[in-house]
C-alpha cells in the first residue's frame, strides 16, 4: 500500500472528472474573499465534511482561509 500523496492541480474539468470517480480524499482549499468575475469555479465538494485544518489570514488587502478537508 503506497501512502504517497498524489495532487490533481486542474483545471476545472479535470477535478470534477477526480472527484466524480471517487480518486480524491482529501482537500487542500485556499478561499480568497472577493468577487473576481471568474467563469469556473472548483466543483463542489459536500461530502468533504471533516476539517482537520483552517488558517484564516490576509495578505496584499486579500481575505482568504486555507482548508484541508476529509471525507
Amino acid at each position: 500500500f503506497d501512502t504517497r500523496e498524489i495532487f490533481i492541480i486542474g483545471g476545472g474539468e479535470i477535478f470534477k472528472q477526480a472527484m466524480e470517480q471517487g480518486l480524491v480524499d482529501k482537500l487542500y482549499v485556499t478561499k480568497v474573499a472577493g468577487d473576481f468575475g471568474a467563469e469556473i469555479f472548483f466543483p463542489h465538494y459536500p461530502s468533504f465534511k471533516r476539517v482537520v485544518f483552517e488558517q484564516k489570514d490576509n495578505e496584499n488587502d486579500y481575505h482568504y482561509t486555507f482548508l484541508e478537508l476529509v471525507k
